[in-house]
């Protein structure tokens, strides 16, 4: 402990912030150059150099809660964007189902496989109704003039983290007479 005589009223120096090197450069005025004279000054300057053992338990009786309460939220907004991810993906998936049903003609019936990833499918196509067209020209080929109106349902399951999840496509589609059974 140092007490430079040269500065107004001394200084003591511990290597202190200039803030609690102020308190005590307060105190040695008070006192005089003698130094600390009383318990009361010395327990100052304790309390200057840091947190009481009460002070440290209540800061973390406060910040603990709210770090639980924040790490909880960031979990569960963490499984949010998961589940979302997950019917993004069977959005797609549903909707490339839908695409290659209606491309390679509409044709009654059920299928199911595997879609890989843990996805599922299923596909129904059921015809609605039915209606004659009249033929353009005496060279369309026989039964080619009807258009059928199907419902076509497209559904994908997939696990997820509380049981199967299930996403389900219904639409109607035009296609030819021909095309039932």
């Amino acid at each position: 402990m140092t007490i430079l005589p040269n500065l107004p009223c001394g200084v003591l120096t511990l290597g202190l912030s200039a803030a609690r090197s102020g308190t005590l450069r307060a105190m040695l005025c008070r006192h005089g150059r003698q130094g600390l004279s009383s318990q009361r000054d010395h327990a100052a300057v304790v309390r200057a150099n840091g947190f009481t053992l009460l002070e440290v338990l209540v800061a973390l009786a406060i910040a603990v809660p709210a770090l639980v309460l924040l790490y909880r939220q960031g979990v569960a907004s963490i499984g949010v964007t998961q589940s979302a991810a997950s019917y993004q993906e069977a959005i797609s998936r549903a909707q490339s189902r839908l695409d290659a049903l209606t491309d390679g003609g509409l044709v009654a019936g059920e299928r199911n496989g595997d879609d890989g990833g843990g996805y599922r499918w299923r596909t129904r196509v059921v015809p609605i109704a039915s209606a004659a067209l009249p033929r353009p020209s005496a060279r369309a080929a026989p039964g080619a003039g009807g258009t059928t109106l199907f419902g076509v349902a497209v559904e994908i399951a997939w696990p997820g983290p509380f049981g199967m999840r299930t996403l389900m496509l219904d639409t109607r589609r035009l296609g030819t007479a021909a095309a039932l059974p």
